[in-house]
């Protein structure tokens, strides 16, 4: 039996499509200390490349648009 991806569900992308920046810091005693910031990257649906909070907002957009369907009636666009 294989398993089967649900494409309605936020998953997160492979961690090559994170994206990332560095940041350089200067503190009180004049040093300078860099730091990667990073952010993880989701897919929801044909969705992709979004931030997790971007990603929770179409979940939610979808899903109030499958509930209201008729019956018989197909989800075209969300």
């Amino acid at each position: 039996m294989t398993k089967v991806k649900n494409r309605f569900e936020v998953t997160p992308m492979s961690a090559a499509f994170n994206s990332s920046r560095s940041v350089s810091v200067k503190t009180p005693n004049h040093e300078v200390k860099k730091t990667k910031q990073v952010t993880k990257l989701y897919r929801f649906g044909r969705h992709k490349y979004l931030t997790h909070g971007e990603a929770l907002e179409i979940k939610e957009r979808y899903e109030i648009a499958v509930s209201q369907l008729r019956d018989g009636e197909k989800l075209i666009n969300y």
